[in-house]
């Protein structure tokens, strides 16, 4: 088993155009391709055409991730509604051209900001979630949700029921996340969120911040991660979010030990 084409690897846009296109079909590597108001903004539908063009006549498959930074759809204000609205419009017009199997978004919400407004902030969300799982039905894909401040599984949980009609809808887990910001630990996570999982981000940290380490340079036992998701859960997409090189091959290698999904 080629362990590479069972993953995707996390890849801005812009680092995927203009250096590791190449690297990428070489290794015959899906890519996860996040796309931030930057890469949005100065790069053109073309450019987006050919790059997907190349990576389909390669046979890879394609996820996206959508832009984040400073977006917020489950906030009171519509105007930041707005902006969010419009951001992520500009990602739903690129899933037919990549014929992205999934598309992940941050729930945007963080406990010390939104406690006060936390229903009306659920309200808004499933309002914008609604709409994008709508449309990414027309071009048969899926909406994740990734925990990132979240403090508990509960929060996500919260949110997921609320969309239980959408079969199209699933939550990105993040762990390493969880590892920084719950208060709660991971293995709890994994137990009550597993009927909703349906995508899996790989990364480690050393508990103090958010630094996408490789899987064997952190305080999270993937070992055990993989072990649990894959006894709740059929095999989620899996995507590796290591953003280093050298950390990143280091990655396959210890993720070829413990892989969990091998046939028997």
């Amino acid at each position: 088993m080629d362990l590479k084409s069972e993953i995707y690897v996390s890849i801005p846009f812009s680092m995927l155009i203009e250096s590791y296109l190449d690297s990428f079909i070489e290794n015959r590597v899906n890519p996860e391709i996040s796309f931030g108001s930057d890469a949005l903004d100065r790069y053109s539908k073309k450019d987006y055409e050919d790059v997907a063009k190349e990576l389909h006549s390669h046979g890879l498959s394609i996820c996206i991730h959508a832009p984040y930074t400073d977006l917020c759809p489950g906030s009171p204000d519509p105007k930041v509604r707005e902006v969010a609205r419009f951001r992520f419009e500009q990602t739903l017009e690129l899933v037919p051209i990549f014929k992205a199997r999934s598309v992940v978004f941050h729930t945007g919400f963080d406990e010390k900001r939104y406690y006060e407004v936390r229903d009306l902030w659920i309200k808004n969300s499933v309002e914008i979630w609604e709409y994008i799982a709508e449309r990414l039905r027309e071009y048969n894909a899926k909406l994740m949700l990734e925990n990132v401040f979240e403090r508990r599984p509960e929060d996500m949980i919260s949110l997921i029921e609320e969309l239980g009609l959408y079969e199209n809808i699933g939550i990105c887990f993040d762990a390493a996340h969880a590892n920084i910001f719950s208060i709660v630990p991971v293995r709890r996570w994994i137990m009550l969120l597993s009927p909703h999982i349906k995508e899996i981000h790989l990364h480690n940290n050393s508990g103090n911040w958010d630094e996408h380490r490789g899987l064997d340079k952190g305080i999270i036992d993937f070992s055990e991660v993989l072990k649990l998701v894959s006894e709740k859960n059929k095999k989620p997409i899996v995507t590796l979010e290591v953003h280093n090189d050298e950390e990143f091959w280091s990655s396959l290698e210890y993720l070829e030990k413990i892989w969990p999904w091998r046939e028997k």
